[in-house]
């Protein structure tokens, strides 16, 4: 089993077991990753915690299939995005239009739609924030 695998086996975080094994929360993500390898004395830790002989490299082409989904749900984010800031600039061109002040616009909407836009903006970052953290070599 990969080092992941075994984390979710037994429902840690990464935080968790970083914290029981002696290392940063960055080291295991790393290691789990597979963007930096752990040394023996880590190493040897971990297959104690976990009581096993060996733990698997991470599978390249998993860390793949991830990303790709990831990408896709980045790019289906920004286009959300995009369209929800087109939705908001017609609400609110609209309403100067008819009233030529702020007194038309439903506030309620307005208010949404902020905070929708908002949230979006924050599942794109963390979206990225995943990619980034993939790592295929």
């Amino acid at each position: 089993m990969t080092l992941r695998e075994l984390r979710k086996s037994k429902g840690l975080s990464l935080q968790q077991l970083a914290d029981e094994i002696g290392v940063s929360f960055s080291a295991i993500s790393n290691y789990e990753t597979g963007r930096n390898t752990c040394n023996g004395l880590v190493y040897d830790r971990l297959c104690l915690y976990f009581n096993v002989d060996a733990i698997d490299k991470p599978n390249i082409d998993d860390l793949a299939r991830q990303k790709i989904v990831l990408f896709i749900q980045l790019q289906s984010l920004q286009e959300e995005l995009k369209e929800e800031q087109e939705i908001f600039f017609h609400i609110i061109n609209q309403a100067l239009d008819i009233s030529k002040d702020f007194k038309a616009i439903d506030f309620m909407y307005y208010n949404s739609e902020i905070k929708r836009i908002r949230q979006l903006k924050l599942d794109i970052a963390n979206t990225k924030e995943k990619l980034f953290n993939i790592n295929l070599f």
